[in-house]
Protein backbone atom coordinates (compact mmCIF):
# COMPACT_ATOMS: atom_id res chain seq x y z
CA UNK A 1 0.00 0.00 0.00
CA UNK A 2 1.25 3.47 -0.82
CA UNK A 3 -0.10 5.38 2.14
CA UNK A 4 0.12 2.81 4.91
CA UNK A 5 -3.48 1.70 4.66
CA UNK A 6 -4.49 -1.89 5.30
CA UNK A 7 -5.83 -4.12 2.53
CA UNK A 8 -9.19 -3.11 1.15
CA UNK A 9 -11.94 -5.37 -0.15
CA UNK A 10 -15.48 -4.89 -1.31
CA UNK A 11 -18.34 -7.01 -2.49
CA UNK A 12 -19.19 -6.41 -6.14
CA UNK A 13 -21.80 -3.71 -6.69
CA UNK A 14 -23.38 -5.73 -9.44
CA UNK A 15 -26.04 -8.08 -8.10
CA UNK A 16 -27.11 -9.13 -11.60
CA UNK A 17 -23.77 -10.65 -12.60
CA UNK A 18 -23.61 -14.36 -13.36
CA UNK A 19 -23.45 -16.45 -10.15
CA UNK A 20 -20.22 -18.11 -11.31
CA UNK A 21 -17.61 -15.76 -12.73
CA UNK A 22 -14.60 -18.04 -12.35
CA UNK A 23 -14.12 -21.82 -12.37
CA UNK A 24 -14.44 -23.68 -9.11
CA UNK A 25 -12.17 -26.68 -8.54
CA UNK A 26 -13.14 -29.33 -6.05
CA UNK A 27 -9.59 -30.18 -5.04
CA UNK A 28 -8.46 -26.57 -4.75
CA UNK A 29 -5.22 -27.34 -6.62
CA UNK A 30 -3.57 -24.96 -9.06
CA UNK A 31 -2.58 -26.56 -12.34
CA UNK A 32 0.84 -26.66 -13.94
CA UNK A 33 2.47 -23.39 -14.89
CA UNK A 34 1.88 -22.09 -18.38
CA UNK A 35 4.66 -22.41 -20.94
CA UNK A 36 5.55 -18.96 -22.38
CA UNK A 37 6.52 -20.53 -25.72
CA UNK A 38 3.12 -22.18 -26.05
CA UNK A 39 1.27 -19.03 -24.97
CA UNK A 40 3.21 -17.00 -27.51
CA UNK A 41 2.51 -19.51 -30.28
CA UNK A 42 -1.22 -19.37 -29.48
CA UNK A 43 -1.64 -15.63 -28.95
CA UNK A 44 0.88 -13.83 -31.15
CA UNK A 45 -0.75 -14.66 -34.52
CA UNK A 46 -4.00 -13.09 -33.31
CA UNK A 47 -2.31 -9.75 -32.58
CA UNK A 48 -0.71 -9.16 -35.97
CA UNK A 49 -1.90 -6.66 -38.58
CA UNK A 50 -5.31 -6.70 -40.15
CA UNK A 51 -7.79 -5.19 -37.72
CA UNK A 52 -4.97 -3.94 -35.49
CA UNK A 53 -2.08 -1.58 -36.27
CA UNK A 54 0.55 -2.29 -38.90
CA UNK A 55 3.29 -3.11 -36.39
CA UNK A 56 3.35 -5.53 -33.50
CA UNK A 57 0.57 -4.70 -31.05
CA UNK A 58 1.98 -3.91 -27.58
CA UNK A 59 0.88 -6.65 -25.19
CA UNK A 60 1.95 -8.43 -22.01
CA UNK A 61 0.55 -11.37 -20.05
CA UNK A 62 1.83 -12.52 -16.66
CA UNK A 63 1.02 -15.20 -14.11
CA UNK A 64 -0.37 -13.29 -11.13
CA UNK A 65 0.93 -15.76 -8.54
CA UNK A 66 4.50 -16.01 -9.72
CA UNK A 67 4.91 -12.84 -11.75
CA UNK A 68 6.32 -14.91 -14.62
CA UNK A 69 6.00 -13.24 -18.01
CA UNK A 70 4.03 -15.53 -20.32
CA UNK A 71 3.84 -13.31 -23.38
CA UNK A 72 5.31 -9.96 -24.28
CA UNK A 73 5.75 -8.01 -27.46
CA UNK A 74 6.42 -4.36 -28.32
CA UNK A 75 6.14 -3.30 -24.67
CA UNK A 76 6.35 0.41 -25.48
CA UNK A 77 4.50 3.43 -24.07
CA UNK A 78 1.12 3.58 -25.78
CA UNK A 79 -1.96 5.76 -25.52
CA UNK A 80 -3.94 3.79 -22.90
CA UNK A 81 -7.36 5.39 -23.35
CA UNK A 82 -9.65 4.36 -20.49
CA UNK A 83 -7.29 1.73 -19.09
CA UNK A 84 -5.78 4.82 -17.42
CA UNK A 85 -8.70 4.55 -15.00
CA UNK A 86 -6.84 1.66 -13.33
CA UNK A 87 -4.20 4.16 -12.18
CA UNK A 88 -6.95 6.46 -10.90
CA UNK A 89 -8.55 3.58 -8.99
CA UNK A 90 -5.33 2.69 -7.18
CA UNK A 91 -4.62 6.37 -6.48
CA UNK A 92 -7.90 7.13 -4.74
CA UNK A 93 -8.29 3.78 -2.97
CA UNK A 94 -4.83 4.08 -1.50
CA UNK A 95 -5.30 7.68 -0.47
CA UNK A 96 -8.81 7.50 1.01
CA UNK A 97 -9.59 3.81 1.51
CA UNK A 98 -12.67 2.07 0.19
CA UNK A 99 -15.01 3.05 3.05
CA UNK A 100 -14.60 6.84 2.96
CA UNK A 101 -17.56 8.91 1.79
CA UNK A 102 -17.82 12.37 0.27
CA UNK A 103 -19.99 15.06 1.86
CA UNK A 104 -21.95 17.74 0.04
CA UNK A 105 -22.94 20.31 2.65
CA UNK A 106 -24.80 23.55 3.14
CA UNK A 107 -23.58 26.29 5.45
CA UNK A 108 -24.92 29.68 6.44
CA UNK A 109 -22.43 32.52 6.24
CA UNK A 110 -24.22 35.31 8.09
CA UNK A 111 -27.09 33.94 10.20
CA UNK A 112 -27.78 37.32 11.80
CA UNK A 113 -28.22 39.15 8.48
CA UNK A 114 -31.65 40.24 7.36
CA UNK A 115 -31.37 37.85 4.42
CA UNK A 116 -28.54 35.39 5.22
CA UNK A 117 -26.67 33.51 2.51
CA UNK A 118 -26.79 29.72 2.32
CA UNK A 119 -23.88 28.20 0.43
CA UNK A 120 -23.80 24.72 -1.12
CA UNK A 121 -20.29 23.33 -0.66
CA UNK A 122 -19.12 20.69 -3.11
CA UNK A 123 -17.19 17.74 -1.72
CA UNK A 124 -16.20 16.23 -5.05
CA UNK A 125 -19.03 13.68 -5.19
CA UNK A 126 -19.41 12.72 -8.87
CA UNK A 127 -22.54 10.66 -8.20
CA UNK A 128 -24.69 13.42 -6.66
CA UNK A 129 -28.15 13.42 -8.23
CA UNK A 130 -30.89 16.05 -8.33
CA UNK A 131 -33.32 13.53 -6.84
CA UNK A 132 -32.96 10.22 -5.04
CA UNK A 133 -32.99 8.20 -8.25
CA UNK A 134 -31.14 4.91 -7.95
CA UNK A 135 -28.40 4.47 -10.55
CA UNK A 136 -28.37 1.17 -12.43
CA UNK A 137 -27.65 -0.37 -15.76
CA UNK A 138 -24.44 -1.70 -17.30
CA UNK A 139 -24.04 -4.16 -14.46
CA UNK A 140 -23.84 -1.79 -11.49
CA UNK A 141 -26.23 -0.47 -8.86
CA UNK A 142 -25.78 2.33 -6.36
CA UNK A 143 -27.91 4.78 -4.42
CA UNK A 144 -26.33 8.22 -4.70
CA UNK A 145 -26.88 11.23 -2.49
CA UNK A 146 -29.77 13.49 -3.45
CA UNK A 147 -29.59 17.26 -3.81
CA UNK A 148 -33.31 17.36 -3.04
CA UNK A 149 -32.67 15.63 0.28
CA UNK A 150 -30.01 18.26 1.00
CA UNK A 151 -32.45 21.05 0.16
CA UNK A 152 -35.18 19.57 2.36
CA UNK A 153 -32.78 19.11 5.28
CA UNK A 154 -31.46 22.64 4.81
CA UNK A 155 -34.99 24.04 4.83
CA UNK A 156 -35.76 22.27 8.11
CA UNK A 157 -32.55 23.54 9.64
CA UNK A 158 -33.30 27.09 8.56
CA UNK A 159 -36.85 27.01 9.95
CA UNK A 160 -35.51 25.72 13.26
CA UNK A 161 -33.44 28.93 13.39
CA UNK A 162 -36.45 31.09 12.52
CA UNK A 163 -35.15 31.83 9.01
CA UNK A 164 -37.53 31.69 6.06
CA UNK A 165 -35.76 33.85 3.47
CA UNK A 166 -32.20 33.42 2.20
CA UNK A 167 -29.81 34.12 -0.64
CA UNK A 168 -28.06 31.15 -2.27
CA UNK A 169 -24.38 30.71 -3.10
CA UNK A 170 -22.09 27.85 -4.01
CA UNK A 171 -18.53 26.82 -3.23
CA UNK A 172 -16.69 24.61 -5.71
CA UNK A 173 -13.20 25.56 -4.51
CA UNK A 174 -12.15 22.01 -3.54
CA UNK A 175 -10.84 21.48 -7.08
CA UNK A 176 -8.57 24.01 -8.76
CA UNK A 177 -7.15 24.72 -12.20
CA UNK A 178 -8.66 24.24 -15.67
CA UNK A 179 -11.88 22.25 -15.86
CA UNK A 180 -11.06 20.80 -19.27
CA UNK A 181 -7.66 19.34 -20.10
CA UNK A 182 -5.92 21.33 -22.86
CA UNK A 183 -5.51 18.15 -24.93
CA UNK A 184 -9.22 17.28 -24.81
CA UNK A 185 -11.42 18.05 -27.75
CA UNK A 186 -13.51 21.11 -26.78
CA UNK A 187 -16.59 19.31 -28.07
CA UNK A 188 -16.45 16.67 -25.32
CA UNK A 189 -19.00 18.34 -22.96
CA UNK A 190 -21.57 19.00 -25.68
CA UNK A 191 -21.13 15.44 -26.94
CA UNK A 192 -21.74 14.06 -23.45
CA UNK A 193 -18.28 12.51 -23.11
CA UNK A 194 -17.31 14.39 -19.95
CA UNK A 195 -18.44 17.47 -18.05
CA UNK A 196 -16.11 20.30 -17.08
CA UNK A 197 -14.47 18.93 -13.93
CA UNK A 198 -16.03 20.44 -10.81
CA UNK A 199 -16.15 19.67 -7.09
CA UNK A 200 -19.87 20.48 -7.21
CA UNK A 201 -21.99 18.91 -9.90
CA UNK A 202 -25.37 17.26 -10.03
CA UNK A 203 -26.49 14.62 -12.53
CA UNK A 204 -22.89 14.66 -13.79
CA UNK A 205 -23.33 18.16 -15.13
CA UNK A 206 -26.04 17.17 -17.60
CA UNK A 207 -28.41 19.76 -18.95
CA UNK A 208 -31.24 17.47 -17.85
CA UNK A 209 -31.08 14.43 -15.54
CA UNK A 210 -31.70 12.02 -18.42
CA UNK A 211 -29.90 14.00 -21.11
CA UNK A 212 -26.45 13.65 -22.64
CA UNK A 213 -25.03 17.13 -23.25
CA UNK A 214 -23.26 18.81 -20.33
CA UNK A 215 -23.49 22.39 -19.07
CA UNK A 216 -20.46 24.72 -19.26
CA UNK A 217 -20.53 25.43 -15.50
CA UNK A 218 -21.70 22.38 -13.49
CA UNK A 219 -21.38 24.11 -10.10
CA UNK A 220 -23.56 27.07 -11.09
CA UNK A 221 -26.14 24.69 -12.57
CA UNK A 222 -26.16 22.63 -9.37
CA UNK A 223 -26.71 25.77 -7.31
CA UNK A 224 -29.65 26.79 -9.49
CA UNK A 225 -31.22 23.36 -9.04
CA UNK A 226 -30.65 23.57 -5.28
CA UNK A 227 -32.27 27.01 -5.13
CA UNK A 228 -35.35 25.71 -6.93
CA UNK A 229 -35.59 22.78 -4.54
CA UNK A 230 -35.09 25.01 -1.51
CA UNK A 231 -37.94 27.18 -2.76
CA UNK A 232 -40.09 24.06 -3.22
CA UNK A 233 -39.32 23.26 0.43
CA UNK A 234 -40.88 26.55 1.52
CA UNK A 235 -37.88 28.89 1.82
CA UNK A 236 -38.15 32.27 0.06
CA UNK A 237 -35.20 33.37 -2.04
CA UNK A 238 -33.70 36.82 -2.48
CA UNK A 239 -30.79 38.18 -4.48
CA UNK A 240 -28.63 36.51 -7.11
CA UNK A 241 -26.95 33.11 -6.87
CA UNK A 242 -23.22 33.76 -6.47
CA UNK A 243 -20.02 31.73 -6.30
CA UNK A 244 -18.29 32.08 -2.95
CA UNK A 245 -16.12 30.28 -0.44
CA UNK A 246 -17.33 28.94 2.88
CA UNK A 247 -15.41 30.52 5.76
CA UNK A 248 -14.09 28.97 8.94
CA UNK A 249 -16.91 30.49 10.96
CA UNK A 250 -19.66 29.25 8.62
CA UNK A 251 -22.43 27.34 10.39
CA UNK A 252 -23.23 23.85 9.08
CA UNK A 253 -26.87 23.43 8.16
CA UNK A 254 -27.12 20.01 6.49
CA UNK A 255 -25.14 17.41 4.60
CA UNK A 256 -25.58 14.35 2.41
CA UNK A 257 -23.01 11.61 1.87
CA UNK A 258 -21.95 9.76 -1.25
CA UNK A 259 -21.74 6.00 -1.54
CA UNK A 260 -18.37 4.68 -0.31
CA UNK A 261 -15.29 5.36 -2.42
CA UNK A 262 -14.99 1.65 -3.17
CA UNK A 263 -18.47 1.67 -4.70
CA UNK A 264 -17.68 4.74 -6.78
CA UNK A 265 -14.50 3.07 -8.04
CA UNK A 266 -16.48 -0.02 -9.03
CA UNK A 267 -18.96 2.12 -10.95
CA UNK A 268 -16.16 4.08 -12.64
CA UNK A 269 -14.42 0.92 -13.84
CA UNK A 270 -17.45 -1.10 -14.89
CA UNK A 271 -19.08 1.67 -16.91
CA UNK A 272 -15.86 3.52 -17.83
CA UNK A 273 -17.31 6.73 -16.41
CA UNK A 274 -15.15 9.74 -17.25
CA UNK A 275 -16.80 12.12 -14.77
CA UNK A 276 -16.24 9.73 -11.89
CA UNK A 277 -12.65 9.21 -12.99
CA UNK A 278 -11.72 12.88 -13.08
CA UNK A 279 -13.29 13.60 -9.68
CA UNK A 280 -11.75 10.54 -8.05
CA UNK A 281 -8.34 11.35 -9.51
CA UNK A 282 -8.43 14.82 -7.93
CA UNK A 283 -9.60 13.43 -4.61
CA UNK A 284 -6.74 10.93 -4.63
CA UNK A 285 -4.29 13.69 -5.43
CA UNK A 286 -5.59 16.03 -2.72
CA UNK A 287 -5.58 13.34 -0.04
CA UNK A 288 -1.96 12.56 -0.91
CA UNK A 289 -0.68 16.12 -0.67
CA UNK A 290 -0.91 17.01 -4.35
CA UNK A 291 -2.90 19.83 -5.90
CA UNK A 292 -6.44 18.77 -6.89
CA UNK A 293 -5.91 19.77 -10.52
CA UNK A 294 -4.78 18.14 -13.75
CA UNK A 295 -1.17 18.88 -12.73
CA UNK A 296 -1.73 17.27 -9.35
CA UNK A 297 -3.41 14.26 -10.92
CA UNK A 298 -0.41 13.81 -13.20
CA UNK A 299 2.04 14.06 -10.31
CA UNK A 300 0.05 11.71 -8.08
CA UNK A 301 -0.44 9.16 -10.86
CA UNK A 302 3.26 9.13 -11.65
CA UNK A 303 4.08 8.72 -7.96
CA UNK A 304 1.71 5.77 -7.68
CA UNK A 305 3.47 3.95 -10.51
CA UNK A 306 6.91 4.67 -9.05
CA UNK A 307 6.05 3.49 -5.54
CA UNK A 308 4.40 0.35 -6.87
CA UNK A 309 7.62 -0.31 -8.76
CA UNK A 310 5.90 -0.60 -12.13
CA UNK A 311 6.83 2.73 -13.75
CA UNK A 312 8.97 2.69 -16.87
CA UNK A 313 10.54 5.46 -18.90
CA UNK A 314 7.94 6.99 -21.16
CA UNK A 315 4.95 6.53 -18.83
CA UNK A 316 2.89 9.72 -18.69
CA UNK A 317 -0.24 10.53 -16.70
CA UNK A 318 -2.11 13.57 -18.00
CA UNK A 319 -5.64 13.04 -16.68
CA UNK A 320 -7.67 10.56 -14.65
CA UNK A 321 -10.00 9.28 -17.34
CA UNK A 322 -7.67 8.44 -20.23
CA UNK A 323 -9.36 10.89 -22.60
CA UNK A 324 -6.05 12.65 -23.21
CA UNK A 325 -3.73 11.45 -25.93
CA UNK A 326 -0.89 12.82 -23.81
CA UNK A 327 -1.35 9.78 -21.55
CA UNK A 328 1.10 6.93 -22.15
CA UNK A 329 1.48 3.57 -20.42
CA UNK A 330 3.13 0.30 -21.36
CA UNK A 331 1.36 -3.05 -21.11
CA UNK A 332 4.08 -3.95 -18.61
CA UNK A 333 3.11 -1.02 -16.40
CA UNK A 334 -0.54 -2.06 -16.45
CA UNK A 335 0.08 -5.75 -15.74
CA UNK A 336 2.39 -4.80 -12.88
CA UNK A 337 -0.31 -2.54 -11.47
CA UNK A 338 -2.93 -5.28 -11.87
CA UNK A 339 -0.72 -7.78 -10.06
CA UNK A 340 -0.36 -5.38 -7.14
CA UNK A 341 -4.07 -4.53 -7.16
CA UNK A 342 -5.16 -8.18 -7.07
CA UNK A 343 -3.84 -8.48 -3.52
CA UNK A 344 -4.74 -5.12 -2.01
CA UNK A 345 -7.52 -3.27 -3.84
CA UNK A 346 -10.70 -5.35 -3.90
CA UNK A 347 -12.95 -2.79 -5.61
CA UNK A 348 -10.71 -2.93 -8.67
CA UNK A 349 -11.21 -6.65 -9.30
CA UNK A 350 -14.89 -6.47 -8.39
CA UNK A 351 -15.47 -3.34 -10.45
CA UNK A 352 -13.92 -4.52 -13.69
CA UNK A 353 -16.44 -5.36 -16.39
CA UNK A 354 -17.15 -9.09 -16.80
CA UNK A 355 -16.84 -10.55 -20.28
CA UNK A 356 -20.26 -11.07 -21.84
CA UNK A 357 -22.06 -10.02 -18.67
CA UNK A 358 -21.55 -6.53 -17.26
CA UNK A 359 -20.41 -3.01 -17.93
CA UNK A 360 -18.40 -2.15 -21.02
CA UNK A 361 -17.88 -5.88 -21.77
CA UNK A 362 -21.56 -6.80 -21.61
CA UNK A 363 -21.97 -7.04 -25.37
CA UNK A 364 -18.60 -8.62 -26.10
CA UNK A 365 -17.34 -12.23 -26.00
CA UNK A 366 -20.45 -13.40 -27.82
CA UNK A 367 -18.88 -15.05 -30.87
CA UNK A 368 -17.93 -18.71 -31.36
CA UNK A 369 -14.24 -17.70 -31.08
CA UNK A 370 -14.70 -15.89 -27.73
CA UNK A 371 -17.81 -17.34 -26.07
CA UNK A 372 -15.75 -19.81 -24.00
CA UNK A 373 -14.25 -16.89 -22.07
CA UNK A 374 -17.60 -15.41 -21.00
CA UNK A 375 -17.58 -14.80 -17.27
CA UNK A 376 -13.89 -15.73 -17.01
CA UNK A 377 -12.42 -12.36 -17.93
CA UNK A 378 -12.66 -9.15 -15.90
CA UNK A 379 -11.12 -6.17 -17.62
CA UNK A 380 -11.00 -2.44 -18.22
CA UNK A 381 -11.71 -1.42 -21.77
CA UNK A 382 -10.04 1.48 -23.56
CA UNK A 383 -11.26 3.10 -26.76
CA UNK A 384 -10.43 6.31 -28.57
CA UNK A 385 -10.31 6.97 -32.29
CA UNK A 386 -7.51 4.72 -33.52
CA UNK A 387 -6.97 3.26 -30.03
CA UNK A 388 -8.10 -0.12 -28.70
CA UNK A 389 -7.09 -1.42 -25.28
CA UNK A 390 -8.04 -4.08 -22.77
CA UNK A 391 -6.38 -4.75 -19.41
CA UNK A 392 -7.50 -7.07 -16.65
CA UNK A 393 -7.56 -10.63 -15.38
CA UNK A 394 -8.22 -13.94 -17.11
CA UNK A 395 -9.12 -16.93 -14.95
CA UNK A 396 -8.32 -20.35 -16.40
CA UNK A 397 -9.98 -23.67 -15.58
CA UNK A 398 -6.60 -24.96 -14.32
CA UNK A 399 -6.64 -22.32 -11.58
CA UNK A 400 -4.09 -19.98 -13.08
CA UNK A 401 -4.95 -16.29 -12.81
CA UNK A 402 -3.38 -14.22 -15.59
CA UNK A 403 -3.02 -10.45 -15.71
CA UNK A 404 -2.94 -9.08 -19.23
CA UNK A 405 -2.79 -5.78 -21.06
CA UNK A 406 -3.15 -5.21 -24.79
CA UNK A 407 -2.87 -1.66 -26.14
CA UNK A 408 -2.80 -0.50 -29.73
CA UNK A 409 -2.90 3.18 -30.66
CA UNK A 410 -2.50 2.71 -34.43
CA UNK A 411 -5.72 0.87 -35.21
CA UNK A 412 -7.04 1.62 -38.71
CA UNK A 413 -10.70 2.27 -39.37
CA UNK A 414 -13.33 1.61 -36.70
CA UNK A 415 -12.71 0.08 -33.30
CA UNK A 416 -15.03 -2.92 -33.66
CA UNK A 417 -12.66 -5.15 -35.61
CA UNK A 418 -9.74 -4.22 -33.36
CA UNK A 419 -11.72 -5.07 -30.23
CA UNK A 420 -12.74 -8.39 -31.77
CA UNK A 421 -9.09 -9.27 -32.42
CA UNK A 422 -8.12 -8.41 -28.84
CA UNK A 423 -11.02 -10.45 -27.48
CA UNK A 424 -9.95 -13.47 -29.53
CA UNK A 425 -6.43 -13.23 -28.11
CA UNK A 426 -7.69 -13.06 -24.52
CA UNK A 427 -10.18 -15.90 -25.06
CA UNK A 428 -7.32 -18.00 -26.44
CA UNK A 429 -5.29 -17.24 -23.32
CA UNK A 430 -8.18 -18.53 -21.20
CA UNK A 431 -8.67 -21.79 -23.07
CA UNK A 432 -5.39 -22.76 -24.74
CA UNK A 433 -3.56 -25.99 -23.86
CA UNK A 434 -0.47 -24.01 -22.91
CA UNK A 435 0.70 -25.72 -19.72
CA UNK A 436 4.21 -27.02 -19.34
CA UNK A 437 4.70 -30.77 -19.84
CA UNK A 438 4.23 -32.69 -16.61
CA UNK A 439 7.90 -33.66 -16.37
CA UNK A 440 9.00 -30.04 -16.84
CA UNK A 441 6.57 -28.48 -14.40
CA UNK A 442 7.84 -27.66 -10.92
CA UNK A 443 5.29 -28.99 -8.40
CA UNK A 444 6.57 -26.76 -5.60
CA UNK A 445 5.00 -23.34 -5.08
CA UNK A 446 6.94 -20.47 -6.58
CA UNK A 447 8.17 -18.00 -3.98
CA UNK A 448 6.43 -14.72 -4.50
CA UNK A 449 5.68 -11.58 -2.60
CA UNK A 450 2.87 -10.79 -5.00
CA UNK A 451 -0.86 -11.54 -4.90
CA UNK A 452 -2.01 -15.15 -4.90
CA UNK A 453 -5.14 -16.57 -6.56
CA UNK A 454 -7.75 -18.00 -4.25
CA UNK A 455 -8.18 -21.77 -3.98
CA UNK A 456 -11.41 -21.47 -5.90
CA UNK A 457 -9.60 -20.05 -8.91
CA UNK A 458 -11.10 -16.60 -8.42
CA UNK A 459 -9.70 -13.29 -7.32
CA UNK A 460 -8.26 -12.91 -3.85
CA UNK A 461 -9.00 -9.29 -2.92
Amino acid sequence: MLAGLGPVAADPVDRAAPPVLVPVRVDGAVGAALDPALVTAAVAPLLRGGALGPGRTPARMIDVESGDVLFEQADRPTVPASTMKLVTAVSVLDALGQDATLQTTTVILDPSAEVPRVVVVGGGDPSLRSTGTRIGGAGTRLSPASLRDLADSTARSLRSRGIDRVRVGYDDSLFVGPQLHPTWDPSFPAAGIVAPVSALQVDQGRRSPTGVARVPDPAAAAARTFAEQLSDAGISLGGRIRRGVATADSVLLAEVSSPPIGTLVERMLSTSDNDYAEALARLGAAASGFEPSFDGVAARGGAVLVVLGVAVEGDRVADGSGLSRADALTPGTLTGLLRAAADSYGPIASGLAVAGATGSLRSRYDTPATDSARGLVRAKTGTLTGVVGLAGYASRADGRLIAFAILDDSVPGGAHAGRAAVDRAVATLVTCACTQPAEAADPSPSPSDGPVPSSSGGFTP
